[in-house]
């Protein structure tokens, strides 16, 4: 029996050492019982194994879950208003994916998502740091609830409310929490950049983009643009397209 190893990549160019952890349970082809471990950390990160064993679905889950990481890296309270008060529950639509298309078929369980940051890299703070954040997405609502973490556990549902910067504090103006390691990570997390399998980047028509990438006609435009003018992928575009010369021995 022949067994046939394929590798996908992640690649972090950070300047700090702060590590994200995910466990992902209930999404596509991880489920519950299966769930999904990612230690992401500056460099690269690969996944090895065979043929529909996951990798391309935990790629996709970067893209498709990227309006939740916007949610969570701006401070702006979304965070804080589903601790309590009327929005306990903040709407999140899959990008470029239909909703029930990203929950596992093997169960009915809402999908569920940890995010845990570590690393000598954390932000110096006297008020307790928030290291770990529980998501649960709920099947058929598009609705979300987070779990806040701090040193003691998780928060209570209380009526917490907006510190600015990154802290949250109690209705008598006692901090609770400071979010800023957790919105750095969400942040990169946010700001990912998704290339899909495919097979031909020159095709008909125009405007056309294939998840983060342009091809067809967008493509050659935007690879002419890259070439021209004062831009400083200028340089860029002419070393790649000595590379590929030289790769593949063409002499023109």
């Amino acid at each position: 029996r022949k067994w046939v190893a394929y590798i996908v990549l992640i690649y972090t160019p950070r300047r700090t050492t702060l590590q994200i952890d995910l466990t992902i349970k209930n999404y596509r082809c991880f489920s519950e019982t299966n769930p999904a471990r990612i230690s992401i950390k500056p460099g690269f990160t690969g996944f090895i194994g065979t043929n529909n064993s996951g990798k391309s679905s935990l790629l996709k889950f970067f893209f498709e879950f990227r309006s939740l990481f916007s949610l969570l890296a701006t401070p702006m309270g979304n965070l804080v208003n589903c601790l309590g008060g009327s929005n306990e529950q903040i709407s999140v639509n899959p990008s470029g994916s239909d909703h029930d298309e990203v929950f596992s078929n093997t169960n009915d369980r809402n999908l569920e998502l940890i995010i845990e940051i570590s690393g000598n890299d954390l932000p110096p703070t006297s008020v307790p740091l928030v290291t770990r954040i529980e998501i649960t997405i709920e099947r058929g609502t598009r609705h979300w609830k987070p779990v806040i973490y701090g040193p003691g556990g998780p928060l209570p549902r209380a009526g917490y409310s907006w510190a600015g910067n990154s802290l949250i504090s109690t209705a008598t103006n006692k901090f609770v929490a400071d979010l800023s390691g957790m919105f750095t990570a969400c942040s990169e997390l946010r700001n990912t950049f998704y290339i899909g399998p495919f097979r031909n980047a020159i095709n008909t028509g125009t405007n056309q983009a294939y998840y983060d990438i342009q091809v067809g006609q967008a493509f050659v435009a935007q690879w002419r643009h890259y070439k021209t003018g004062p831009v400083k992928k200028n340089e860029a575009s002419f070393k790649l397209t000595e590379d590929i010369k030289r790769i593949f021995e063409f002499n023109v």
